[in-house]
């Protein structure tokens, strides 16, 4: 039997030392691994191992565990590419290093003398912060062999609900493909990837820190805004992920009995006006079906809508349309 084999983001959580900590002037924030800890990336035109085009599909990424200088991670990949796995780094491989694991099936993608590219080695990290051409190479048929630093960019990500940027080393394929890494030997993630497909991550979430806060935005009323809830890619489907903040904002719901609340969907601009208001108005439908069968009543929620009507950022950009594809919480009293 062939074994399908996909593109596969294989990013670690990370979390945010004491929240958000800048650095370099207070320009930039530094981030550190963490377990439990959750990062979604979006891939766009992906590819199977013989070239051929899989399409748009969101790849969901949470860090189990960290121990000896290793770690383990577990990624999934919605539809249209529905694949689940595990992969474990030794510690040797976290110094060492040059191989990444980029594509891979259902399963343990785990290779001795391979490192994902979530956390590329110290090895790979220091060559490329010298300037010098350095072996690079993932298991996919379009590897690049190596890599050199061509410049350095402040790149936006989303980090527990809040717009940061970190600081990469912008470096480039002899092919002329592009690749940002988190410019911090802790940990030197790869955030954004430019070369027959497009990879960009969008969000990094502590969900019990991104759940403290949006309960606490609906304690305060008005809106509240999260990205933390997630649908299979144009799709109304929820994610097993969404299911913690969706759990939390039911318990507020129930200790809060006098308080309503409206769900607002809103998205990016892929698709066109109608299938986006359609997606939209799903999307905020299959939130409210999910607190009602929590056992909060039907009278007291709403949904609604806005497609890309109300956008928060430029839809031009994969960083942008990230922020606009969004669920707000718009509370009331009774």
């Amino acid at each position: 039997m062939i074994r399908r084999t996909i593109l596969v983001v294989a990013t670690v959580a990370l979390s945010v030392m004491a929240g958000i900590h800048s650095s370099r002037a207070q320009s930039t924030a530094t981030i550190v691994m963490r377990p439990g800890l959750v990062v979604i990336g979006n891939i766009y035109g992906g590819i199977n191992t013989a070239g051929q085009n899989i399409g748009d599909y969101q790849s969901i990424n949470r860090f189990i565990d960290i121990s000896g200088g290793g770690f383990r991670y577990s990624f999934r990949l919605t539809s249209p590419t529905p694949i689940a796995g595990t992969e474990s780094v030794s510690v040797n491989d976290v110094k060492n290093a040059a191989n990444c694991i980029m594509y891979t099936g259902n399963g343990d993608a785990t290779r001795a003398g391979w490192t994902s590219w979530l956390r590329i080695s110290d090895q790979t990290f220091e060559s490329l912060r010298t300037g010098a051409v350095t072996p690079f190479e993932w298991n996919g048929p379009d590897t690049p062999r190596s890599l050199r630093k061509i410049g350095e960019d402040d790149l936006p990500v989303l980090i527990n609900e809040h717009r940061v940027k970190l600081h990469t080393l912008r470096v480039q394929t002899p092919d002329g493909g592009t690749l940002w890494i988190n410019d911090d030997p802790g940990f030197p993630m790869v955030l954004k990837i430019a070369v027959k497909w497009k990879f960009v991550i969008t969000s990094i979430n502590d969900p019990s820190t991104t759940n403290r806060s949006l309960i606490e935005g609906l304690q305060r009323g008005g809106s509240t805004t999260t990205h933390a809830i997630l649908f299979a890619f144009d799709s109304a489907q929820l994610t097993d992920e969404s299911k913690s903040v969706l759990d939390a904002v039911a318990d507020y719901l129930r200790s809060a009995p006098g308080v309503r609340l409206q769900v607002q969907g809103h998205t990016d601009n892929i698709g066109g006006a109608q299938f986006n208001l359609d997606l939209s108005q799903k999307r905020a439908a299959a939130v409210k079906a999910y607190l009602i069968a929590k056992g909060i009543a039907a009278s007291r929620l709403t949904a609604k809508g806005y497609g890309y009507g109300v956008p928060v950022a430029d839809n031009a950009t994969p960083e942008g349309r990230s922020l606009n594809r969004r669920v707000v919480f718009v509370t009331s009293a009774q």
